[in-house]
């Protein structure tokens, strides 16, 4: 596994943070991931999605 550095701005760490306490994520570093990997899986829905439009004419 590879260690990344992350910048963010005070107020975006302070938002991350309320939600960390909201929905219980241990570390900064468990929500990030599994906010990357939400993001990764919505553009992955929405290529699958277009290839289903292309396939079939719809859209």
């Amino acid at each position: 596994m590879e260690t990344i550095s992350l910048k963010l701005e005070n107020s975006f760490l302070h938002l991350i943070e309320k939600i960390m306490k909201e929905n219980r994520y241990s570390t900064k570093t468990e929500f990030i991931r599994e906010a990357i990997r939400d993001k990764i899986d919505d553009l992955e829905k929405k290529e699958a999605l277009k290839r289903l439009e292309k396939a079939y004419g719809v859209g």
